[in-house]
């Protein structure tokens, strides 16, 4: 396997794991105080995805110590990785305050955000483009989510693929 497929599957990868913390954390903190054996649970998931985090941009400094035929395209993957990190600090940051608010997050929200955050991953891990920007909820708690999964979009683009 070349240098080429190891950066979009991992960006894919971890995009896929922020999506599954971010179900995790924002149902759990979503329910009765967050309290019961669940707390653990959401930990666990956000260290393992932060290690997945922390991995792509391992692999994307690997990649920059490659030739500078190689390293050249990869840059183009470095304002992505930031976002990507971006929205899980978001995340993390929104399961903290709704669990400390006892507020409810719509359901459907959640899965829009997540949506989006598929059609992220898979787009890297095809090569493909995002064919246009996913609709992202209007909630008022999700609003720092939101915007950085809107931010995220605004680094990749629409119609542009996600290869270097």
């Amino acid at each position: 396997m070349s240098w080429y497929s190891h950066l979009p599957l991992r960006y894919a990868g971890a995009a896929l794991d922020v999506c599954r913390y971010m179900q995790e954390a924002l149902r759990v903190s979503g329910e009765a105080g967050g309290s019961g054996a669940a707390p653990p649970v959401r930990s666990r998931m956000r260290r393992s995805t932060y290690r997945a985090l922390a991995d792509l941009r391992a692999e994307f400094q690997r990649t920059m110590s490659e030739p500078p035929s190689i390293s050249r395209r990869a840059t183009a993957w470095w304002p992505a990785v930031i976002a990507l990190e971006q929205v899980m600090d978001a995340i993390t940051a929104t399961a903290l305050a709704v669990s400390r608010g006892g507020v409810r997050l719509p359901e459907s929200g959640v899965g829009q955000v997540c949506d989006a955050l598929r059609a992220v991953g898979e787009a890297a891990a095809t090569g493909s483009a995002l064919a246009h920007a996913p609709e992202l909820p209007d909630d008022e708690t999700l609003r720092p989510v939101t915007d950085a999964v809107r931010a995220l979009l605004g680094v990749l683009g629409t119609g542009e693929r996600l290869t270097v």
